[in-house]
């Protein structure tokens, strides 16, 4: 089973670096259409075909901790960062079942499981290629885009970050910059409000993400008051 999930992992990563590279894909095509006598549009159907049905059964498969704790996380956590960092080109995400969408499952999946993977290194290397920022930033980009059901999932990736030991005790790093702190808030207006709208008994469940949004705020008045004292610093020398 192990091997079986890294192959169609391994597929999956590897499909989308070739989809990303235009020469590569281009060449390709064009040697597929000789070879089998096809044409241009029907491979291409035949290829988001193939990212539809291989994304699905990921998304659903990385539900349970048990298929991630035999994943590649690094490889995994890669993958999602190129993705959305590829997005920023894009007007649009495209079908919810491309994986310019069913990232945010994948994150979701990843924080939601943390600490029963190997959290000091998964929250690490998400630091270090600003997982977070980017998957907040692609949100925000295309909420209004996304289905209901990826936004409870985002909204429960998020809340079991924030109720991470791990992570409570090192969230700064996350956010380098006071813009960063305030893209963050957004998910307020954006994720958690029209959720809790709809469904206000999920407060609770969400509830670490609520308070998480408080601590960003303190935070952000700390910020301010330092800012504050650099001015008046400089106003008085």
């Amino acid at each position: 089973m192990k091997m079986q999930f890294e192959y169609w992992w391994r597929m999956m990563y590897d499909y989308k670096k070739w989809q990303y590279n235009a020469a590569e894909r281009q060449a390709t095509m064009d040697e597929a259409t000789k070879a089998y006598e096809s044409t241009e549009s029907t491979l291409e159907q035949k290829c988001v075909q193939f990212e539809e049905c291989l994304g699905t059964l990921l998304r659903k498969a990385f539900v349970h901790v048990e298929t991630l704790q035999l994943m590649d996380i690094p490889l995994l956590i890669e993958h999602c960062a190129y993705i959305l960092q590829s997005c920023f080109s894009m007007e649009s995400p495209g079908d919810a079942r491309l994986q310019e969408t069913v990232i945010l499952y994948y994150f979701g999946s990843l924080m939601r499981h943390a600490e029963a993977l190997n959290n000091s290194e998964l929250l690490a290397r998400s630091r270090d290629v600003q997982l977070v920022e980017l998957a907040v930033g692609h949100y925000l980009r295309f909420a209004d885009q996304f289905p209901e059901e990826l936004k409870h999932s985002l909204a429960d990736g998020l809340s079991a970050m924030a109720d991470n030991e791990d992570f409570q005790t090192e969230w700064e790093y996350f956010f380098p910059s006071p813009d960063a702190k305030s893209n963050f808030l957004l998910l307020e207006e954006k994720l958690t409000t029209p959720i809790l709208q709809e469904k206000p008994d999920k407060r609770r469940e969400i509830r670490p993400l609520l308070d998480f949004f408080n601590t960003i705020k303190r935070s952000l008045c700390l910020d301010l008051l330092c800012a504050c004292g650099r001015i008046s610093h400089v106003d008085g020398s």
